[in-house]
């Protein structure tokens, strides 16, 4: 009941963007954990490509960022980084802008690797903002 009051009180725009964020962030993990990587491949977009827009309605993509990262913990499956980008690759397609999904990997305690995504728009940060700059970057992934 708690999560139900400060869903009823948004505007219908944000309903609509949280209502698309929920259900993208739970396809995308139903996505990665049953397909096999050459589905989700083809998911990604062009490899090692770089999505440049003209002019960007950023209080749109930070809507969109915003909802993401409030939905995402309340989710029944986990979404880490990865099930996040490609929530916000879909939804901001879906609106005309474009994105490039980055891929990264790190080192992670004494001897471990850690992957990690992140979605950029331009310049602006929409998902998996932390600690990038920490990470050999191995892969981005533009889509139009």
């Amino acid at each position: 009941m708690k999560a139900i009051k400060p869903f009823l009180s948004l505007r219908a725009t944000d309903k609509t963007i949280c209502l698309e964020a929920a259900i993208f962030l739970f396809l995308t993990r139903l996505v990665i954990l049953f397909l096999p990587y050459s589905a989700l491949r083809k998911m990604l977009g062009s490899h090692m490509s770089i999505a440049v827009n003209q002019a960007v309605d950023e209080i749109k993509v930070r809507r969109i960022s915003y909802f993401i990262h409030r939905i995402a913990p309340r989710m029944p499956l986990e979404c880490t980084c990865l099930p996040k980008a490609l929530t916000g690759k879909y939804m901001l397609q879906r609106r005309g802008i474009k994105s490039t999904l980055y891929l990264g990997l790190g080192p992670h305690g004494t001897y471990g690797m850690m992957g990690h995504a992140w979605l950029m728009v331009n310049h602006l940060t929409v998902t998996g903002g932390t600690g990038n700059e920490k990470l050999a970057q191995v892969g981005h992934f533009g889509s139009g």
